[in-house]
């Protein structure tokens, strides 16, 4: 189901919904009202459709102050009827010509009273006239005929034939015509035909201001143009003139910069047939939508002609009128018939014997003033029945949004039929009046008013349901429905939609809920809103509940036995209301040690509030107490207290000894005390031992006691831990319980061995391998007892003497440790972070270790060295890299006792890591003569290996090979470039290396030198550039080839061949009027755009088309004009084909010509 068909507002463009009163986006009213008959019209319409009222502007009602009033006769001949319009410098009547047997003419009248001075004056009446004296020199079908021009005063008259018919203004604000494709496409047809005759005039004729209201289709459906924009000429303008500024909407963009052009009329042509196929007006600057995406009942053709027309930009739009006619016509599957296409109108609906609708605003005018009439209809079914036909005529007729929206109208009506057939009249009147006022076009307003602006609604029982109502009148003259919404939940309309006609009323009853009402009751002045098709109306309401009564229990509240141990303890008071108003007050305790929550309360009838009543145990008195008063309540129901009781005990903590002493223990060994734990006071003691010293724990770790018994606690004391010496720690064991808490510190001396090591690294320096450097390790004893260990190398390269040791207190000894370099062959840097441990009574250490093996290590890369084919009398080179890989300083020589290889340098010297690149050259002359290849070795000596490297080479001889040495380039037709390829080929072994030489100027080779590698092919690009050469001949030319493997020659050769080239323009001549003769006439020009000389023959088997010759001679650079005439007896419309022919050759122009 298609959407229906939006409303867009004039200010942002927004699409609203079709039955919206104002803009969803900006709140701006989207119709306005005719002041003269009172219905309603879209913002866009300037004149009411049903009483063709316009709305005035001010400067147009400044300017009526000045203007004469209609005359009643004019030139002794001409008798005023009646006033057709009026603008702000123009007026039109219509009057009958007494001296033409009273036939009837259009007079426009036009006023200067807006020129302020003479010369303004002066200047309007001379264009005026001018501009009549060339409009009624035409002839042409849909022009009317001008009769005279004459002034009287300040007021310029102009007379022309009467055109009886509809603008295309009235037809596109008119819903009950049938507009299909077809006859719009035929309309702007027939206009492009006036416009095509317009702008063939010398100089054109342009209308510039082409818009739907200027255009009038006759009964007949032929067009006629009667706007020519003489209004204008009477108006003060400055800058730009007002006549090519055409009229937003319609006019071309080009227009706005003061220029038009034969294509702005082509522009607003477009416009207005978009506007006719969519049946809207177009709005200034109001983008297009793609004609099928708003109708896709529209021909792809019809759609492509009108995008192409109304272009922006003037290079891409179509041309012409002439190119928008064919457009439109030519290549359609419907075809556009040519003669005037009248209009159709919809089949009017009949109300009654004597009253009928043309269209949905007739018939709902007519319901209106015959409701009862029209609510039978619209429940019988005959409205929807009647708006489903004009549907289908519609569609027929491809008017699709305006099918699509009264089908909308008629499926809603049914649906609103059936949804309330069987209920009462109010109802059924009301769903009829909501759908009329969907339409639009209701006529008139109703006005809601209520017999009361307040319902005073007293007491009402909480139990209880009480009726009330109230009046709603309709003061307006158009039917008045709504629906009446409760904002409160104790109150609710018993019949919630209502409807009444004109100076009618209509009772709305309520119901009012006394379990629902607020137990404080409720004022309210927007208790009810009124919803209507005439505004919203607020009614407000107020009620009021019975009085409530308090109920306070327990009246003493008990917290029990309490424990010390205790934060807080808690109670309930339960506060309970058996009346029926709200109870509301406060709660207050007189003690510092209680707290009461909430201090506020509010009681609902029927319902219990808790008040809970929290106790500091901590600020309590002891013992087994009660006291009355303690907690005061007040309310607006009265006042009441409640007492409190509680019992409390206190236990009482004491810790015996106050310290742990544990005397001197050797480290290892566990030290142990028992501590008593007593409970001094009442109640029941309990608790937790805590220990703050790792190695501490105490046993049990919780207890629990009676008043006056004990509980012993184990205390155990690891020394493993702990530092040697004393050690003191206040607090070490907490005692914490609900009798209080005691802290217990600790003191204890620990004896033992220390293990003291200063030297944390053994760096041993550097060494060969061989050698065995050696270092002295001091262990010193810093403890009370003898220190006993052992030595443990975790490396191999390391050896301890003694492994195991004793060192006494206060004593030093020195092991002694040696590096084993004897299992090391070559360089190395050891660094060892875990390299011997010893482990001891006094504690453990690992030590590091560092020794750095100085030992060169020779690497030579590549391993072999291959030079490849050199040529005999060159010199090959290769780089060899010479690298010390070790870690001692590497001193190298390198020799060769080969006569045709050389090194440099011959020796060097080497840091670690270093590397240095040594010239290996290879000399091909000091071998043999018969000798084709060579191998020998270089050695490469030095205090870290030996090296030999191999070296390889073998002489170069390449050899050129060429696959053909004649090249035929073929033939260069008027001189065009030639170009070939041509390949050489390295047959021998070795680079080949050369140049090609051109032995004559026109011809260029690339490259001009080369290199090519053994067994591979180089291209060579040949160019030949004829020009200045003679034609005919056979061009000969060589091409010189030097390289290492030989010389070659290469004959090239081709042809020059100069043709002549037959061109003609136009494809397509359309013949003008030619002054001279007063006939059609035109030129074709003909070139050769080649060499030589062309022999052109002219044929056309037209016998009205007249050629001065039938043969031409035509020679490069001199062009020859062709000039064609049409015979007077020729027909007044056609075209042919002019054939023209030389050597082979043929072109064919396009005739056509159009009588004037």
């Amino acid at each position: 189901m298609s959407t229906p068909a939006r409303v867009r507002c004039p200010k942002r463009n927004y699409p609203n919904h079709a039955e919206a009163d104002r803009c969803a986006s900006c709140g701006l009213p989207l119709w306005q009202t005719c002041p003269t008959c009172g219905r309603r019209r879209p913002w866009h319409v300037e004149q009411c459709p049903y009483c063709r009222q316009r709305e005035a502007r001010e400067d147009d009602l400044f300017l009526r102050l000045f203007q004469e009033p209609t005359p009643k006769r004019l030139r002794d001949r001409y008798v005023i009827q009646r006033e057709l319009s009026r603008g702000r410098a123009r007026a039109v009547y219509l009057a009958s010509d007494e001296a033409r047997g009273g036939a009837l003419v259009a007079i426009k009248a036009f006023s200067d009273q807006s020129l302020l001075t003479a010369e303004e004056r002066r200047l309007a009446v001379e264009t005026f006239q001018q501009t009549v004296a060339r409009w009624a020199a035409l002839d042409h079908p849909a022009l009317p005929r001008i009769l005279e021009a004459f002034s009287r005063g300040r007021q310029h008259y102009l007379v022309m034939e009467h055109v009886s018919g509809r603008s295309l203004e009235e037809i596109l604000d008119d819903a009950s015509l049938v507009l299909r494709e077809e006859t719009a496409v035929n309309w702007i047809v027939q206009l492009c035909d006036l416009l095509a005759y317009l702008h063939s005039q010398e100089p054109p004729l342009l209308f510039a201001n082409l818009k739907p209201s200027h255009l009038l289709v006759e009964a007949s459906g032929r067009l006629r143009a009667v706007g020519w924009n003489l209004d204008s000429l009477f108006l003060p303008w400055e800058g730009r003139d007002p006549r090519t500024l055409g009229t937003p909407g319609y006019a071309a963009p080009e227009q706005q910069g003061g220029t038009a052009t034969p294509a702005s009329d082509v522009y607003a042509a477009g416009r207005i047939l978009y506007a006719l196929l969519t049946r809207q007006h177009l709005a200034p600057g109001q983008r297009l939508r793609p004609l099928r995406q708003v109708n896709p009942s529209i021909s792809p053709q019809t759609e492509e002609a009108v995008a192409r027309a109304c272009r922006a930009d003037v290079r891409s739009r179509t041309p012409s009128a002439a190119a928008f006619r064919r457009a439109l016509l030519e290549g359609r599957q419907a075809p556009v018939a040519e003669s005037p296409a009248p209009l159709e109108e919809l089949v009017p609906y009949r109300f009654s014997p004597t009253q009928s609708a043309r269209d949905l605003a007739d018939l709902v005018r007519l319901c209106q003033g015959d409701w009862e009439r029209g609510r039978r209809q619209f429940f019988a079914g005959e409205i929807s029945r009647w708006l489903q036909a004009q549907a289908e005529q519609l569609r027929r007729s491809l008017q699709m949004a305006q099918a699509e929206r009264l089908a909308l109208l008629a499926d809603s009506a049914d649906r609103a039929r059936r949804e309330t057939s069987a209920l009462s009249p109010m109802e059924q009147d009301v769903a009829f009046a909501r759908w009329l006022a969907s339409t639009g076009y209701v006529v008139g307003k109703p006005v809601l008013q209520a017999s009361t602006q307040y319902l005073r609604l007293g007491t009402v029982p909480v139990d209880r349901k009480l009726k009330a109502s109230f009046h709603i009148h309709n003061a307006g003259n158009a039917y008045l429905f709504g629906r009446v919404t409760s904002e409160v939940p104790w109150l609710r309309p018993v019949d919630a939609e209502f409807g009444c006609a004109p100076d009618q009323s209509v009772k709305v009853s309520l119901l009012v809920l006394g379990d629902r009402l607020p137990p404080q009751g409720e004022r309210n002045p927007q208790a009810l809103r009124v919803e209507s098709n005439a505004g919203r109306l607020w009614i407000g309401a107020q009620a009021a509940p019975p009085e409530g009564q308090l109920v306070v229990t327990p009246q003493e509240l008990d917290f029990g036995t309490l424990d010390a141990s205790q934060k807080e303890a808690t109670a309930v008071i339960r506060l309970a209301n058996s009346g029926g108003q709200p109870v509301q007050g406060q709660v207050r305790a007189t003690l510092p040690w209680l707290q009461v929550e909430p201090s506020r309360f509010l009681c609902l009838p029927g319902q219990t509030t808790e008040v809970r009543v929290r106790l500091d145990v901590a600020r309590a008195s002891p013992g087994a107490r009660v006291q009355p008063g303690a907690i005061l309540l007040d309310s607006d129901a009265g006042q009441a207290s409640v007492a409190i009781r509680w019992t409390l005990e206190q236990p009482q903590l004491a810790v015996s000894p106050p310290a742990l002493h544990f005397g001197s223990l050797p480290r290892g060994r566990d030290g142990e005390l028992a501590v008593q734990v007593r409970n001094v006071g009442t109640g029941r003691l309990v608790g937790k031992v805590v220990c703050h010293v790792a190695g501490l724990e105490a046993s049990p770790g919780t207890f629990a006691c009676q008043g006056g018994e004990a509980v012993e606690v184990r205390v155990r004391l690891a020394t493993e831990g702990l530092p040697l010496g004393r050690t003191d720690v206040p607090d070490a064991l907490e005692v914490i319980s609900n009798g209080g808490r005691k802290g217990l510190p600790l003191r204890v001396e620990v004896q033992g061995a220390l293990l003291a090591v200063e030297l944390p690294w053994l760096s041993f320096g550097v060494a060969t391998p061989g050698d065995a450097p050696e270092l002295a390790l001091p262990v010193a004893n810093r403890g009370a007892l003898p220190l006993e260990g052992r030595a443990q190398p975790l490396v191999e390269w390391l050896q301890v003497e003694p492994e195991a040791f004793t060192v006494p207190p206060g004593a030093t000894l020195s092991l002694r440790v040696l590096a084993q370099t004897a299992g090391f062959d070559q360089g190395a840097i050891l660094s060892e972070p875990q390299a011997l441990r010893l482990e001891t009574s006094g504690g453990h250490v690992t030590l590091g270790a560092g020794l750095t093996l100085l030992v060169p290590e020779l690497h030579v890369s590549p391993a072999a060295v291959d030079f490849g084919p050199v040529l005999r009398t060159e010199v090959a080179e290769r780089k060899v890299t010479i690298a010390n890989r070790g870690t001692g300083v590497l001193e190298w020589q390198a020799s060769t006792q080969e006569t045709w290889l050389e090194v440099a340098p011959q020796a060097g010297t080497l840091g670690p890591g270093r590397e240095e690149e040594v010239t290996v050259r290879a000399y091909p002359l000091g071998l043999p003569a018969e000798a084709t290849s060579a191998r020998g070795t270089v050695q490469i000596g030095s205090n870290g290996g030996q090296v030999f490297l191999e070296a390889a080479m073998s002489v170069a001889s390449p050899l050129l090979f060429l696959g053909m040495t004649d090249l035929d380039l073929g033939t260069s037709d008027n001189y065009a470039p030639l170009e070939e390829t041509l390949r050489l080929f390295n047959r021998g072994t070795g680079t080949l290396r050369g140049q090609a030489v051109s032995q004559v100027p026109w011809l260029s080779v690339e490259p001009v030198e080369f290199i090519c590698e053994t067994g591979m092919n180089v291209p060579l690009r040949l160019a030949v550039d004829p020009v200045g050469l003679p034609p005919e001949v056979e061009h000969t030319g060589t091409l010189l080839l030097r390289t290492t493997g030989g010389e070659e020659e290469v004959t090239v050769r081709f042809r020059v061949r100069a043709r002549p080239i037959l061109t003609v323009e136009p494809a397509t001549l359309d013949l003008q009027p030619d002054p001279e003769t007063g006939g059609l006439a035109g030129e074709v020009l003909v070139r050769n755009e080649g060499f030589g000389v062309l022999d052109v023959h002219v044929q056309c088997d037209t016998p009205w088309l007249q050629v001065p010759r039938s043969s031409y001679r035509v020679r490069r650079g001199r062009p020859v004009h062709v000039r064609l005439e049409l015979s007077q007896d020729a027909p007044p419309e056609g075209e042919t084909l002019l054939a023209l022919s030389a050597d082979g050759q043929q072109e064919e122009v396009r005739i056509r010509w159009r009588a004037p």
